[in-house]
């Protein structure tokens, strides 16, 4: 199965489970390829719901003999699994908020569960862990370090290692709680986002996920951090179009209460206009408002890129020679969707990681 073949039938596969309008159909399909590569772009519950809906419409889609039994067995099977663990970690992250507000602190999502609710069926998005960023209820200061403590005084284990966020695991669920919303060391843009995100933090009034106190941020927030999140893997290691998806989503959940001349703005202002031009038609041919001749060259290459297969080595230091290299080939993604070069990027990075043990915001 070609590459084209295989990115062609997953997307027929979401456009059916994420547009309730869609006409496409699948004249066949090869199915242990689709498991395979929905499983790699994380979407595998997602194009599952998308194959019941067009196996209703076209019955001749799967002809069940004993291997496709099999592979749609195995597709179910993982299926349960996730949305078993989605309902655990949901359980736990509210558990973990609750922990937080009755010592004053306020857990806004930054991703995950603030996007899931975005979706048909929230536990059909993937997602493995939980990403939040603290602040005390009282003043809004920055609640970094006092989550870590609260977390350390009954028994966890907190790794502060990294300067961007802590890491430690709550009742089974992997927490990262974020000191910044984005890689500040990366450049001086960045920098001046994460700014401009925290004060969209500190100045709103939180709304919460149903009856947790699980905070969602400013839809502004929301919208922007995601495509800088999308960004950064593009540019550093891998988008996946379980990322183009989230966007899809946020976009049509979004569509009449962001604004979006604002947004636009911003995007402009932070570098990121190209990239979130590029996702917009990436998302309308994910949602089958247009087709594939539509898209633009470098769209087509943005989704070839997404479809890349790895193939790392097994030493950590291997894989760590590759990634860089790999970064070192993909100089095209800077020229066109970063505010700054890859030389310059790169090196306020280097520099940054050499000089800035704790870096802090100006």
């Amino acid at each position: 199965m070609c590459k084209q073949s295989k990115i062609d039938s997953l997307v027929v596969l979401l456009q059916a489970a994420l547009n309730e309008n869609s006409q496409r159909e699948l004249s066949n399909l090869n199915l242990q390829e689709v498991y395979k590569t929905s499983q790699q772009q994380e979407v595998i519950a997602i194009a599952l719901d998308g194959l019941q809906k067009l196996s209703v419409t076209s019955p001749k889609l799967l002809q069940l003999d004993a291997a496709i039994k099999t592979i749609k067995m195995q597709w179910i099977g993982s299926l349960m699994v996730q949305e078993k663990r989605y309902h655990a970690n949901y359980n736990a992250a509210k558990e973990l908020s609750d922990f937080y507000d009755k010592n004053d602190i306020c857990t806004y999502i930054l991703k995950g569960f603030s996007i899931s609710k975005l979706y048909p069926i929230p536990s059909h998005r993937f997602s493995c862990d939980l990403d939040c960023f603290l602040l005390t209820k009282s003043n809004k200061n920055n609640a970094y370090d006092l989550g870590n403590s609260l977390v350390s005084s009954k028994g966890g284990k907190v790794n502060t290692d990294y300067y961007k966020h802590s890491v430690f695991a709550y009742k089974g669920l992997n927490v990262e709680n974020h000191r910044f919303c984005c890689s500040i060391k990366r450049s001086k843009r960045t920098k001046e986002l994460e700014c401009y995100l925290e004060d969209l933090l500190q100045n709103s009034i939180p709304q919460f996920i149903n009856d947790t106190t699980l905070a969602l941020p400013p839809q502004m927030f929301q919208a922007l951090f995601l495509i800088e999140h999308a960004n950064g893997h593009f540019l550093y290691s891998r988008m996946t179009i379980k990322h183009i998806c989230d966007w899809a989503m946020m976009r049509k959940a979004f569509k009449d209460t962001l604004d979006w001349n604002e947004f636009n703005k911003q995007c402009k202002r932070f570098g990121l206009k190209n990239f979130v031009d590029c996702l917009n038609r990436l998302t309308d041919y994910i949602l089958g408002k247009c087709n594939y001749q539509d898209l633009l060259p470098i769209d087509k290459r943005v989704l070839n890129d997404t479809f890349k297969e790895e193939c790392l080595s097994t030493g950590m230091m291997k894989q760590r020679i590759e990634k860089a290299m790999g970064v070192v080939r993909s100089s095209w993604k800077f020229k066109h969707f970063c505010g700054d070069s890859m030389i310059k990027e790169l090196s306020h990075s280097i520099w940054a990681y050499l000089t800035e043990d704790n870096p802090e915001l100006d």
